[in-house]
């Protein structure tokens, strides 16, 4: 013990006898010693590291090309195997997918996986809250109940849903027992009041009325809502709803159509299509605006987030 005391002693002197010398050895051990664990914990992460589902040595990757950096396989490709395949008790596909996320003037990019409706099964997982894609998915339509306030409004909001629903491969319900997603058309107290009722659920929400420039944060987060402009959007300082935008925006038009057609102003809005900061104009064959596009916005911690647009 008095021998190992004295050489660690004696290491001690010599080392403070060449200071350089022992910069340099420090520097170089703390440099293999951070090079080594990083690598390790990449192939660890890589190679080792548990997938965090039951029975992951069951899981296998099947694709047509294995050629790609990224195994990949066609859906028609997928059906095909499915159908055909008698090895595995369940199939599921998935794709990555990379998107942005917009939350004020900050937006961030994402990755994300669309699946099918097997994947989860596949895997073994389980939700905490809500539910997960299930087979079913694939092949049904979405189930969209649409709760209307008395009144006209309301009842051409629905109408104009109902003329879409086709097009958009939904299927309309009037009670929101099952429903996908709940849209409300309504005044804004009777919208409020019907979010407070409903509660989560694990649905998505949407309504007319937390669009509202002014609407009370009072919409569940991740509420949807379509927004004629949004400040966002652009546009003179001052305007702070869509209803000053829209008359700002068509003054600006009307001076350009009297600009290139003095004597009939509106052959020339009829003829014209242009972009606007509240948008596209463009007018169809009756007269009326089809060019204009709505934005969304979504609730998140009690304020409107603007979408990026599709």
């Amino acid at each position: 013990m008095i021998s190992f005391l004295g050489d660690v002693r004696f290491a001690l002197r010599r080392l403070r006898m060449a200071p350089g010398f022992t910069i340099f050895a420090v520097a170089s051990l703390a440099l293999g010693i951070g090079v080594t664990t990083a690598i390790y914990s990449a192939v660890r992460t890589l190679l080792w590291m548990p997938l965090g589902v039951p029975d992951a040595g069951g899981l296998l990757v099947v694709a047509s090309d294995a050629r790609t950096s990224y195994p990949a396989m066609s859906w028609p490709d997928f059906e095909d195997f499915q159908s055909s395949q008698t090895a595995a008790r369940s199939v599921a596909a998935g794709v990555l997918l990379r998107t942005t996320i917009r939350t004020g003037q900050v937006s961030q990019t994402v990755f994300g996986e669309a699946v099918s409706g097997h994947y989860f099964n596949v895997m073994g997982l389980r939700p905490r809250v809500g539910r997960l894609l299930v087979l079913d998915d694939e092949t049904r339509a979405a189930r969209v109940a649409v709760l209307a306030a008395p009144g006209a409004f309301a009842a051409q909001a629905r109408k104009g849903l109902e003329l879409a629903a086709p097009s958009l491969g939904v299927e309309l319900l009037d009670d929101a027992t099952g429903a996908d997603c709940v849209l409300l058309c309504g005044p804004v107290e009777w919208e409020a009041e019907r979010f407070r009722g409903l509660g989560g659920g694990g649905r998505l929400f949407g309504g007319i009325s937390p669009g509202l420039p002014h609407a009370p944060p009072v919409w569940p987060d991740g509420t949807l809502a379509p927004v004629q402009w949004h400040p966002e959007l652009g546009g003179p300082p001052g305007l702070e709803d869509y209803i000053g935008a829209q008359a700002y925006a068509a003054a600006l038009i009307a001076e350009r159509c009297r600009v290139l057609d003095p004597s009939d102003p509106l052959s020339a809005a009829r003829s014209l299509v242009t972009e606007t900061f509240f948008g596209r104009f463009e007018l169809d064959e009756t007269g009326l605006q089809s060019g204009h596009r709505l934005s969304v916005v979504r609730w998140h911690h009690g304020r409107q987030t603007l979408l990026p647009a599709a």
